[in-house]
């Protein structure tokens, strides 16, 4: 999104209302006394995700018709300096009416709170003449803000009138005009320049005009960090970040203000105009010892990001690097080993393959080891780098090496699947030493993909939570020195009952047989809320759906009445299946009742609610 301007009208004013004062001479203004003039302005809004980059208050030069001398006396003979006029038929007022441009002083001040003590800026490059009409650009500093309503006062601009002017230009100090034959009225002439807020046309009212703009985000830190010690090279210190542009714009840096202290309080602002994301800093800048940086990047609609977080590093001697003991990686996910000469507290470790990190890491830790953990390509050369922290809290320089992973991948496995009735049964043949475990992986009805459902350091596995329908299966081989995977296979399996199995007991499945009957039920969370000037209510649906099935069935085998005791007894999480559908929940409200008079036959029923539960491992 491009810049947009908000303007914001002065909707009036107090105080001394006016924003230029001329003090007449016939000379030049000699008289300055400062006075406050207040603005009042509506509420500034910014849209949310926007940021104000800029504000201006443009004031609009109104007529200056307060010109006039103000009456001191009355007197025979006036004081000296005043030169006696044509008589006046009042002598409250006189008017005079110079020509309307006159020349600014070059001087306001601006500030926006309630108390005249905090002046924000002073202006000193107005312009040499202001005339009725004219505009006046009065810029806030970057960094502050205004109120999202409120005032801001001004300190009163004045002009002069110097004698170059022509005569019928300049405002006269002293004069005095006869008013009866024996008395004098003498006048200190002024002239008041107002500021438009009154006008009914907007395109006449002063105003504060603010830029908004989608900001880049935070930027982030590179180097140096986290108590990195820096190595000057050439005289100089890089610092270098990331620009994180808006998502709305996507614009890239234009510019940065990078700063540095050396104690997070006080920051040299180092700005400049560049796309590099990074500066290199002359050493003279730099603190010795422990020092803070941080950075704001501008995009090129001049819009400023946050300041980034203080990064912490170390200018001065930095700890030992440390010494990498691996040399060659005999496997795809191996374990980098190093020591050192001091107690370390933390460490960072850099793995690289050309330009491209595959680890990048810090750590609180002693530990002189890390457990590589993405799969490196075996035969391909990687660029190992690592640096410790000592107990000052100062990282030392990074130890590099140039590591290649040299190991023996698993041949493929192959496997069987043998269906049970509950069941499907993986068998795997495999030959090669040196496996670790198989993971094994199923595509179901309804899944989006393979999911690793478990894993045996045998080679059987019983898959006893396959839904019924087609379903797919591949078995990986995992070693130290890799993986290898096996190519699928896909079968149909049936239910002919249904199932009840604890999840943390498989292997004591009950089987629902003989006439079963099983419902299904769906509670939704509604609430039917009642409005007023509605004759009906209105349903409301929350985000729980609660679904059940009851279940019920006949049987005279009185191990299997216990065996049905025993699992809804463990009250755990339970796996119901049949041919349409299968489902995890809890088991509430056994019953038994006797069908025959000798109580040899057993009407069984339970209800299960669904709960929570992943079957991925």
């Amino acid at each position: 999104m491009a810049k947009t301007t908000i303007k914001t009208y002065f909707t009036g004013g107090t105080g001394l209302d006016n924003i230029i004062r001329v003090d007449g001479s016939a000379e030049q203004c000699q008289k300055y006394a400062r006075g406050i003039t207040r603005l009042d302005y509506s509420g500034l809004i910014v849209p949310a995700g926007k940021k104000a980059i800029s504000h201006a208050v443009k004031l609009h030069v109104g007529a200056a018709y307060e010109q006039y001398g103000t009456k001191r006396s009355k007197s025979t003979t006036p004081p000296d300096g005043y030169t006696i006029q044509d008589t006046t038929s009042n002598p409250d007022y006189v008017y005079i009416y110079p020509t309307p441009a006159i020349p600014a002083r070059g001087f306001a001040a601006m500030q926006y709170t309630a108390g005249y003590a905090n002046i924000v800026k002073s202006y000193d490059d107005l312009p040499d003449t202001v005339a009725s009409g004219d505009w006046i650009t009065l810029d806030l500093p970057q960094g502050y803000d205004i109120p999202s309503d409120g005032s801001i006062y001004l300190a009163q601009m004045s002009a002069y009138t110097p004698i170059s002017n022509p005569t019928d230009n300049r405002i006269p100090a002293k004069i005095a005009y006869k008013y009866t034959a024996d008395s004098l009225y003498y006048y200190d002439f002024y002239s008041h320049f107002w500021t438009n807020y009154t006008d009914q046309e907007l395109s006449s009212r002063s105003y504060i005009e603010t830029v908004i703009a989608d900001c880049p985000q935070t930027p982030t830190v590179k180097s140096p960090i986290l108590g990195e010690t820096v190595a000057p090279s050439g005289g100089v210190v890089r610092f270098s970040w990331a620009h994180n542009p808006s998502p709305q714009s996507n614009l890239p840096q234009k510019g940065y203000n990078l700063q540095i202290s050396g104690d997070g309080l006080t920051w040299e602002t180092i700005t400049a105009t560049s796309t590099s994301q990074y500066a290199d800093v002359p050493i003279a800048k730099i603190p010795s010892g422990n020092f803070y940086w941080r950075v704001q990047t501008i995009d090129t609609d001049d819009a400023p990001s946050d300041y980034s977080d203080q990064a912490y590093a170390y200018y001065g001697t930095a700890p030992t690097a440390p010494s990498i003991v691996t040399s060659v990686f005999t496997a795809a996910k191996p374990r980098l080993i190093w020591t050192t000469t001091f107690t370390q507290s933390a460490y960072k470790v850099q793995i690289l393959k050309g330009a491209t990190y595959i680890v990048d890491i810090t750590a609180e830790s002693s530990d002189q080891f890390y457990d590589i953990p993405v799969a490196l390509e075996n035969g391909e050369q990687y660029t190992v780098r690592v640096s410790a922290r000592d107990e000052a809290a100062h990282y030392s320089a990074w130890a590099e090496d140039a590591i290649t992973a040299n190991y023996i991948i698993p041949t493929t496995p192959t496997f069987l699947l043998s269906k049970k009735k509950d069941s499907i049964e993986i068998i795997i043949s495999h030959n090669q030493t040196g496996i670790l475990r198989y993971d094994i992986y199923r595509f179901a009805p309804g899944d989006t993909d393979f999911i690793r459902i478990g894993s045996t350091t045998t080679k059987k596995y019983k898959d006893w939570s396959v839904m019924a329908g087609n379903v797919r299966y591949k078995v990986i081989a995992v070693s130290d020195s890799g993986e290898s995977k096996a190519a699928q296979q896909q079968t149909v399996f049936e239910l002919t009952t249904g199932w009840l199995t604890p999840v943390d007991d498989p292997s004591h499945a009950f089987e629902v047989r003989y006439n079963v009957q099983d419902r299904y039920h769906t509670d939704y969370d509604v609430s039917m809320m009642e409005y007023a000037g509605r004759e009906k209510p209105v349903a409301e649906f929350g985000q729980i759906a609660q679904r059940s099935i009851s279940v019920s069935f006949a049987t005279n085998d009185k191990d299997a009445y216990k065996a049905l005791e025993r699992v809804i007894r463990q009250r755990k999480t339970v796996l119901y299946r049949n041919a349409r559908m299968k489902m995890y929940g809890v088991c509430i409200s056994p019953s038994d009742q006797p069908a025959d008079y000798y109580g040899m036959i057993y009407n069984l029923s339970f209800v299960i609610n669904e709960v929570e539960y992943s079957e991925v491992v």
